[in-house]
């Protein structure tokens, strides 16, 4: 069910987002991510994480504005205290590893502003609005068998975020990002992904 959800978001951001191609000029930025929980119930539940994300930027002609398209992946472990929670509550005869992972899966379509837009450096605003949807698992690793057992959630969620990046050769610049991921819901969770990327034109 969640899958079906996520492929039906993805199509129908892609069907707006190919609608308004005239005149336009677009930019792909890859990048890296360092993930840093915030909200108090998730900080205590979870260590810094990493990801990767995929953002499509749409130039409007002769503006400093943009609109753009994010898809996101990202891991968190659980921490030492979560993990031995786990553990107390599932004791057995066998010997069994004891792994919680949580993963989540930004979905947003953004508005930017860049100043200094024809410079070799230059900044950019965003407001992100859309979905996150996330995964927690809870793994027993045994060494003949293994269980797990796994709760799926997705909430809305905003995203603001002020990155960098500098013109490295033709069409083809190096990107820094911070963005703050919010969503509002079940979990009311909150975290930093630090972003470092390459912005090209497509």
């Amino acid at each position: 069910m969640l899958l079906l959800m996520r492929k039906s978001y993805f199509i129908a951001l892609l069907m707006l987002f190919s609608s308004i191609t005239a005149f336009a000029q677009f930019k792909m930025e890859i990048s890296a991510n360092y993930n840093i929980p915030i909200s108090t119930d998730f900080d205590s539940h979870f260590k810094n994480g990493y990801g990767g994300t995929a953002e499509m930027f749409y130039y409007f002609k002769d503006s400093n504005f943009s609109t753009s398209l994010l898809f996101g992946i990202n891991g968190f472990r659980g921490s030492d205290a979560y993990e031995k929670e786990l553990e107390d509550n599932n004791q057995t005869v066998l010997e069994y590893d004891y792994e919680i992972h949580f993963f989540t899966f930004p979905v947003m379509a953004a508005a930017n502003y860049t100043f200094f837009r024809q410079k070799k450096f230059n900044l950019t605003l965003g407001f992100g609005l859309g979905a996150i949807f996330s995964e927690e698992k809870k793994k027993l690793i045994g060494k003949y068998t293994s269980d797990a057992a796994s709760k799926d959630f997705s909430e809305f969620a905003i995203q603001p975020s002020l990155g960098m990046s500098y013109y490295l050769v033709k069409d083809v610049s190096i990107s820094v990002k911070g963005g703050y991921y919010q969503t509002f819901g079940v979990l009311d969770m909150s975290y930093v992904g630090v972003k470092l990327g390459v912005l090209y034109d497509i």
